[in-house]
């Protein structure tokens, strides 16, 4: 459950600081955050053999880390 609602709020973090202007590190932050959790997702799959779901969680994992890599590099949002 604590899993659930991290996810709910950082979903709410990587949209409304960049799209208002307001503490755009927290778009940052919750894009971090995400692919971290997405690399337990990852572990867990792998111990439990699920190769469906473990793809899944890489992919969305490399997403949130391009976002989080794109917004402190390649477009900074400061």
């Amino acid at each position: 459950m604590i899993l659930g609602i991290l996810e709910l709020v950082c979903t709410v973090g990587l949209i409304v600081p960049a799209a208002f202007h307001w503490q755009p590190r927290l778009t940052i932050l919750a894009a971090t955050l995400l692919a971290v959790e997405s690399l337990v997702f990852v572990g867990a799959h792998v111990k439990y053999r699920e190769i469906t779901p473990m793809i899944l969680s890489g992919v969305l994992g490399l997403l949130m880390a391009f976002i989080a890599y794109g917004r402190v590099v390649l477009k900074p949002i400061f």
